[in-house]
């Protein structure tokens, strides 16, 4: 861990944040450090940069193709997720190694994953960022789709976390501002993202962190109603079909992540006990945010009036 982070704590000098706006400066501190700094207004214009550039290369659909056979070797198995599995490879032709997310191309699922399938090529080709991973290539075949993308050498943020005290405080103030950074880019350009969690979050050697997978995000033009996700991530309020939800369900999510990175488990469900996807949303309802530590009503510290901000109620 100490490899990983090293970059990371020589630039971050420590400090501490209590809202998204210092969070954000945090992040932004880190980029003037490797020599991207923007100000406050130029950063502005970045954001509303990247927006017309999401819009062209989404409108146009541009993800180049590139066939599988024969340009790459797989060098071995990285990760699984809910739609596929990922595959560390090397192109025959270029140096360095790439992540291959393989994509069956199963026929009975519901029409909304299909379209979901469809669009994650389309969408994540055009989210062009220092805190999203970069998806390069894509291809199909008659049994899977295959996507082409950065490869993290030091896995996904659930490596980090196998018991309390894994990260330092510093350390995952740093994540927390880079993600926020990440999130700030994504919806500005109209995209909700409905699955941060650890496993989606990747570690780079430059002590980067950046946001992967993009099979459950879609463009955001309204409230959103449908419950997709992983459970122990999901707001309250996604359960709510009636008044749907919108953007700040991001944040909760990072609000868990964040959690579990600092104590090591889920906020709701201290336990790890097994509950279906509607218990835990309910306990996300109606359950009372607690630390380690600190008594109901105790005073909290930054790092925890942070968390627990995030983790507000919205029902």
């Amino acid at each position: 861990m100490g490899i990983i982070f090293s970059t990371a704590k020589d630039i971050f000098s420590g400090g501490s944040f209590r809202t998204l706006r210092e969070a954000r400066e945090v992040g932004r501190q880190r980029r003037s450090a490797i020599g991207r700094g923007l100000d406050p207004d130029l950063y502005r214009v970045h954001l509303i940069r990247g927006k017309r550039h999401f819009d062209v290369k989404y409108d146009l659909n541009s993800c180049p193709h590139e066939e599988i056979k024969g340009n790459y070797k797989i060098k071995g198995f990285l990760s699984r997720g809910a739609w596929g599995k990922v595959f560390k490879a090397k192109h025959n032709k270029e140096e360095g190694s790439y992540a291959i997310k393989v994509i069956p191309k199963i026929t009975n699922i519901s029409n909304e994953d299909k379209e979901l399938r469809v669009k994650e090529k389309k969408l994540h080709f055009a989210l062009v960022s220092d805190f999203v991973v970069a998806l390069y290539s894509a291809y199909q075949d008659p049994v899977n789709l295959y996507l082409v993308m950065e490869y993290a050498k030091y896995g996904s943020l659930d490596r980090f976390i196998t018991k309390p005290n894994s990260l330092s405080e510093n350390t995952i103030k740093l994540i927390a501002a880079q993600l926020v950074l990440g999130l700030e880019f994504i919806h500005g350009c109209d995209v909700i993202y409905r699955d941060l969690k650890v496993q989606n979050v990747l570690v780079f050697s430059d002590g980067y962190v950046k946001i992967g997978d993009f099979g459950l995000s879609r463009r955001y033009g309204g409230r959103a109603h449908s419950l997709v996700g992983t459970p122990d991530n999901m707001a309250p309020e996604m359960a709510d079909s009636e008044n749907g939800y919108g953007l700040e369900v991001d944040f909760w999510a990072l609000g868990i992540l964040l959690y579990r990175l600092a104590y090591n488990m889920h906020p709701f469900r201290p336990d790890h006990g097994a509950f279906t996807e509607r218990e835990i949303l309910e306990r996300a309802r109606t359950c009372h945010l607690l630390f380690p530590g600190v008594e109901e009503d105790g005073e909290l510290n930054p790092t925890e009036q942070f968390l627990a901000g995030l983790l507000r109620k919205i029902l």
